[in-house]
């Protein structure tokens, strides 16, 4: 769909070939399967460090990171995705894909313009250096992600917002109104739309109103979307990226997905105390480095 999430997944591929090799260079007895489910499971173990111990860091307020740290293996907690994460709570990414991508120094090209067009893989190690300098977009959904996403020959696209609307509505999932009684987000009890004041500011509060019959028919992406946020409080904690009813989501996800999970790699006795420790010890910035060849961050 995107040069870019290719680019991830050949990293690891990368990653993966790389590690298999280094292993068959130690273990010349091991069998192809054997190489490739070991590698395998290191993967694996990397991919998880660098969400739970660098990613999750930067978007997720203090106590949420550390309901997550903590996260033992508990055979009563489900680890599968929820409904409500993956088709609403999660999509709020898409507000903070930037107009434009650097694919190469002085080469810009808009978001719309890149969908689908893999010939761009050709300038690999270019998108990753365009990547790690490019920061992400904080103005909100852009015109590209409103109006242009696969768009035709007419330059007449489509409107990520919409879909994303529309897939929380096919999948069944409860209003924001549901959402905010399940994360405890006060008032809890809401009547009418100035009730939603102060966690969604005045002007928001119109348009939803104007949008809506009821308060209880918000989108669950829609408020939380709309959600004010902020990022430190008066004793400096932090709050975290998204407003109270989408990080209540995101944490419960990313809890269960490390509690629920037998095999996460902190928990099993795949790895030894040493093993887990050069893991935690590889941050991303190393894995790009090894794994790509011209890495330049400005």
């Amino acid at each position: 769909q995107t040069p870019f999430l290719a680019i991830f997944h050949s990293l690891f591929t990368r990653s993966h070939n790389g590690l298999a090799e280094k292993l068959g260079s130690l273990n010349r007895h091991w069998s192809e399967e054997k190489l490739f489910q070991e590698a395998r499971k290191i993967n694996i173990a990397i991919y998880q460090n660098f969400i739970y111990d660098e990613w999750l860091e930067l978007f997720l307020g203090s106590e949420s990171l550390e309901r997550i740290k903590n996260a033992e293996y508990n055979i009563n907690v489900d680890g599968s995705t929820m409904n409500e994460f993956s088709n609403a709570a999660f999509r709020i990414f898409h507000a903070f894909i930037p107009t434009k991508f650097e694919i190469r120094e002085g080469i810009n090209l808009n978001f719309s313009d890149v969908l689908g067009k893999t010939e761009l893989l050709n300038y690999y190690e270019d998108l990753i250096n365009g990547m790690m300098n490019q920061k992400m977009s904080l103005i909100g959904y852009s015109n590209e992600v409103l109006n242009r996403m696969f768009k035709n020959y007419k330059n007449i696209g489509l409107d990520l917002l919409s879909m994303d609307i529309m897939r929380g509505r096919d999948h069944g999932i409860p209003s924001y109104y549901k959402y905010r009684k399940f994360c405890n987000v006060l008032p809890q009890n809401l009547k009418v739309f100035n009730d939603l004041a102060p966690t969604i500011s005045n002007k928001s509060i119109v348009q939803l109103r104007q949008t809506y019959k009821t308060v209880y028919d918000i989108d669950l992406i829609v408020g939380g979307a709309l959600e004010s946020v902020e990022i430190k409080n008066q004793s400096n904690d932090k709050l975290g990226f998204f407003g109270p009813t989408l990080q209540c989501i995101i944490t419960e996800q990313f809890y269960r997905l490390k509690a629920g999970d037998y095999y996460f790699y902190t928990h099993s006795s795949s790895f030894s105390q040493e093993q887990l420790n050069v893991i935690k010890n590889y941050s991303f910035a190393n894995f790009l480095c090894e794994n790509s060849n011209s890495i330049e961050v400005k």
